[in-house]
């Protein structure tokens, strides 16, 4: 996590300062994204480790895809930091197919520990194995 270039996906004004605060010790780096058409738009210009959606900020199982679609490509971890609604429920979000779900709400030390647990890796998981989901 220390060396990665993270894009945040957060429509959210009041939110961009306190997690820029959160991730930048972090991380490399921290971009900003306000949509998923911008945080696919970001990704095929610049290169970014790891994609950490904020799930109210995206409008459904269209845009996560197509986040992941983008994220994909470009060999990103992808974490969706969610609470189930109206617009994404729990099975959507289980199945979105992101490398990692942190169900909300979670608290800034778990959300790093969560983060940093991505890293980390287990060494015994193969290759072909699906990841790990954590929720907190």
């Amino acid at each position: 996590l220390a060396d990665a270039a993270l894009l945040l996906v957060e429509r959210n004004l009041a939110s961009h300062a306190l997690m820029r605060m959160l991730l930048t010790p972090e991380t490399r780096s921290v971009d900003i994204a306000f949509s998923a058409e911008d945080a696919v738009e970001r990704m095929t210009s610049a290169h970014f480790d790891h994609i950490l959606i904020e799930g109210a900020s995206v409008d459904g199982s269209d845009d996560i895809r197509a986040i992941l679609s983008a994220a994909t490509a470009s060999g990103s971890k992808t974490t969706l930091l969610a609470a189930p609604s109206e617009q994404l429920s729990k099975t959507e979000i289980f199945a979105s197919g992101v490398d990692q779900v942190i169900l909300k709400p979670v608290g800034a030390a778990d959300l790093i520990a969560s983060l940093r647990a991505l890293y980390a890796g287990r060494k015994d998981q193969a290759e072909d194995e699906p990841p790990v989901r954590i929720a907190s």
